[in-house]
């Protein structure tokens, strides 16, 4: 497994399937968009967007490090995932 570097990925906070390449792999990110949900259990909490965004690697390896959606929201791992070909990551805002 051959890996260059560690990664970060940001996206727009909006629907649609992106391409996506660090030079030695490649894939697309999906961000899907869920208007108007609340957060269970929480009284006089705001509806708010809430986003999915899932990756997958069609080719290479990757190691993301941190994902972030512009104005949604982000996620750092402690330790690097690794996806290589064939893999995906499901990702809540």
């Amino acid at each position: 497994m051959r890996i260059i570097a560690f990664l970060t990925m940001e996206f727009a906070a909006r629907e649609g399937t992106f391409f996506w390449s660090d030079g030695d792999a490649w894939g697309t990110c999906v961000v899907m968009a869920e208007a108007g949900r609340t957060i269970a259990g929480k009284k006089n909490v705001a509806a708010k967007t809430v986003y999915k965004a899932e990756i997958k690697v069609m080719q290479g390896n990757l190691a993301l490090q941190n994902f972030r959606l512009e104005g949604a929201g982000e996620a750092r791992f402690p330790k690097a995932r690794i996806l290589s070909a064939g893999n995906s990551l499901s990702l809540w805002s």
